[in-house]
């Protein structure tokens, strides 16, 4: 599984159930099991251009920024 650690702006932004878990019907329950990933885990923040929310991810171990482009 992968792990993505948000901040706190970000988090605000997100629709969560009781429990934390994003309440999205595009997430998959199975995702949701324990062990780890060959992706290891990430930290994503909020940003917003020009009046755009947008996401910023960063590899937690390698500080590799992935900035996802929208078509």
């Amino acid at each position: 599984m992968i792990k993505i650690y948000s901040t706190k702006k970000l988090l605000a932004k997100l629709p969560l159930d009781v429990s934390g878990m994003l309440t999205n019907a595009c997430v998959n329950t199975d995702a949701r099991a324990t062990g780890d990933s060959p992706l290891g885990s990430w930290l994503a923040n909020l940003l917003i251009l020009q009046r755009h929310n947008c996401i910023l991810f960063v590899h937690d171990a390698k500080s590799f920024p992935v900035f996802p482009a929208n078509g």
